[in-house]
């Protein structure tokens, strides 16, 4: 049997992790995947390899394991086949609609004076300006936001600003990958659900260490302190009432941001932290072995929580409860309540608009207001039950291709 030459196009790199055992990243045609050392081996020899009787007479010298070459089949339709059978890159299909804005050459013109900003000193000093500035606003302004004083001007205003404050995020991730000397992507607007996002493309970063993923991953935020600082300076000498909205909209998006439990900033910093990639499949795997365990149902496979430092263990059992409480806590407490408020209040707003309407006057925007987020909210759910349910179709009849082409791969073997 003949090695197919695609295997000299994967670049493996180690990968940094918690775990015990050095893992690796397998990159092929702009994908990445984690395999452990004896794959890493298993890619390296058929590298430098004709027929699959060498791949055989090497494995066994390298690391003393005997296999035969239906074995070495068996390995590499499993755990090596996947990585090469991508016919192109992988498109992210969280967006339904994207387009770069920025390109990767422009961005790297902008990034590259920025890098100044990493410097251990400025990161200090900028934190403590920050921890200043905000201490100032928060003690010495009201809490009170009465944002049906806000008219449509002021609205469209807010968003502007808050359109440049996630582009300063997102210059703040490219801005740390420049600093790294890692390439990355423009900046490109996407459709997420419901709503138009900004995002760059720093997936190269996971062939660096854990701390320098979390700098990266971090550093978007901390661009949106830097703009967060300039604009409180702003409100202390104007008293402006709409940076006084801005500023508090702008900490509250900072919150979501670092908001562990969703894929956002936040979840990444984690993993990195923890050192456990794929961190929310890290904790339901480990849901699953608890419940096989107590039940004693047969297991699979060793869960990634037997794989990982002791140090680390305790403090991934504890996001797990942590994040699962949450999720219990949003779809027994939280969703219910909005429900309830939403068909309680959201016929009332319609019947004002549509009167409104009726005898020519054109709709406070008191009304409008909680009427286009209510309905935003009410899109974003069916979107999300949507995908929800496509997806789990897509699993389905993947695994019964995945289990179709294994079967024609060993009937052809």
């Amino acid at each position: 049997m003949q090695i197919s030459e695609k295997y000299n196009e994967i670049i493996v790199s180690e990968f940094s992790t918690s775990s015990v055992k050095q893992k690796y990243i397998a990159s092929y045609n702009g994908r990445r995947f984690e395999i452990n050392e004896s794959v890493f081996i298993l890619i390296d020899i058929l590298k430098n390899s004709v027929v699959l009787s060498e791949v055989t007479t090497k494995y066994y010298e390298k690391t003393g394991v005997s296999y035969t070459e239906d074995q070495i089949k068996e390995i590499i339709n499993k755990y090596i086949y996947p990585i090469i059978n991508v016919t192109s890159k992988k498109i992210s299909k969280s967006f339904i609609f994207s387009r770069e804005i920025v390109s990767a050459k422009v961005l790297d013109m902008i990034s590259r004076p920025l890098k100044i900003l990493f410097r251990k000193v400025v990161i200090i000093s900028i934190l403590v300006l920050f921890t200043a500035c905000e201490l100032y606003f928060f003690t010495n302004t009201s809490f009170e936001l009465k944002f049906t004083m806000i008219n449509f001007n002021s609205f469209i205003v807010i968003l502007i600003l808050l359109f440049i404050s996630s582009f300063i995020h997102e210059l703040g991730h490219a801005s740390a990958c420049k600093y790294l000397n890692i390439n990355q992507d423009g900046i490109g607007v996407g459709l997420y659900l419901i709503f138009p996002v900004l995002y760059t493309n720093v997936s190269n970063i996971w062939n660096l260490s854990r701390n320098k993923r979390l700098l990266v991953n971090i550093a978007g935020v901390y661009f949106q302190f830097i703009f967060l600082i300039i604009t409180i300076i702003i409100f202390i000498f104007t008293q402006n009432n709409l940076l006084k909205y801005l500023i508090h909209i702008i900490n509250i998006n900072i919150l979501v941001t670092l908001n562990p439990f969703f894929r956002f900033d936040g979840y990444w910093i984690v993993s990195d932290i923890l050192g456990v990639p794929n961190l929310r499949d890290r904790s339901k795997e480990l849901l699953v072995y608890s419940y096989n365990k107590i039940f004693k149902r047969r297991m699979m496979k060793q869960p990634y929580l037997l794989q990982i430092n002791n140090k680390y263990r305790i403090a991934l059992v504890i996001y797990t409860i942590i994040v699962n409480l949450f999720f219990m806590f949003f779809l027994f407490y939280a969703f219910p309540l909005f429900c309830y408020n939403f068909f309680r209040h959201y016929p009332t707003l319609i019947n004002s608009v549509i009167s409104d309407l009726a005898i020519g006057v054109v709709p406070s925007f008191t009304f409008i207001q909680p009427l286009l987020i209510q309905t935003l909210f009410l899109i974003l759910f069916i979107s999300i039950i949507s995908k929800f349910i496509f997806v789990s179709i897509s699993k389905i009849i993947t695994k019964k291709n995945e289990s179709y082409n294994t079967i024609q791969r060993r009937k052809q073997s």
